[in-house]
């Protein structure tokens, strides 16, 4: 049994892109204390023939689980939430105006790495949820960027100088994109 945690140890827990937050690595390491509880159970209710077959297959499945949640925490440390910004009344009108802010913001970021990603198209927005038609509201607009050291070189910069827009605005603001663990924390 302790072979295979360490096993699954070993594979999963390799070092990320950046590093965690202690809430998000207590979370993580409950996670992972349930997976052994899991397997020490599945391990004592089953005869050794089904065992030998079973905890590859668990492993392997529990691998490419928290592979996937590794990838997701990855792309969203890339990615920055403008909150409160209204959106037109058209899908291409609004898109217009994020186009706009989102220059404008890194135009004020004075920040050659990220007007250089910016002009090679590495720089993506999108509403969430997708474009409804209707009167203005206001609805997440996410900003993808090419690394998370674009991601905090934009963040820093905008919590010192606000965007046209924003300064009309005074309830949006703009914060990194949360995972679900966080925002369960």
């Amino acid at each position: 049994m302790d072979e295979l945690a360490s096993k699954i140890a070993v594979r999963l827990l390799p070092p990320l892109t950046s590093p965690l937050p202690e809430k998000l690595q207590a979370a993580m390491q409950s996670a992972v204390d349930r997976f052994d509880k899991l397997v020490q159970f599945v391990s004592k209710n089953q005869s050794s023939a089904t065992q030998s077959r079973t905890k590859p297959q668990l492993h392997s499945v529990m691998a490419k689980l928290l592979q996937m949640d590794r990838n997701v925490v990855d792309e969203k440390n890339k990615q920055e939430v403008f909150i409160g910004i209204l959106h037109a009344t058209t899908e291409d009108a609004t898109k217009q105006e994020d186009e706009q802010m989102l220059r404008e913001a890194i135009t004020a970021c004075e920040s050659r790495q990220l007007s250089d990603s910016y002009a090679k198209g590495r720089i993506t927005t999108k509403r969430r949820p997708d474009y409804q038609p209707g009167p203005k509201g206001s609805r997440l607009l996410k900003v993808t960027f090419e690394s998370q050291a674009h991601c905090d070189i934009f963040l820093s910069s905008l919590k010192r100088k606000r965007v046209y827009k924003m300064q009309s605005l005074p309830h949006a603001y703009v914060r990194r994109d949360y995972n679900i663990v966080e925002l369960i924390i």
